[in-house]
């Protein structure tokens, strides 16, 4: 597994073991926060460190995943290399890999 850590975020020491024991059960990108696009601005929401796995459309903060994983985020250049890493792993995740993405504290 591999677990990349936004610098600015402070995470549950037992991060680690928690979203190792979600992904052997569910594999998928776990993230400590994350955000629900929507269909509309209405339907749109973040989800903020819940204590159950919620799916999410991309996690924020920290991104923990199987290590093989990772080549999905280079098949397809990102639109700026400034922000975005978030959105743009659980997108080519999810459209190459068929992986989900889950916010759990």
């Amino acid at each position: 597994f591999l677990y990349i850590v936004d610098d600015d975020v402070m995470f549950p020491a037992t991060a680690i073991e928690q979203y190792e024991t979600y992904a052997v059960r569910q594999r998928g990108i776990y993230g400590l926060n994350g955000h629900v696009r929507g269909a509309s601005e209405e339907t749109a929401r973040w989800v903020e460190g819940p204590t159950k796995p919620v799916r999410v459309d991309y996690a924020c903060g920290g991104w923990f995943l199987e290590t093989a994983w990772l080549h999905a985020f280079f098949r397809e250049p990102r639109g700026t290399t400034v922000t975005g890493e978030d959105m743009h792993l659980s997108y080519t995740a999810h459209k190459y890999l068929g992986v989900e993405t889950f916010a759990v504290r």
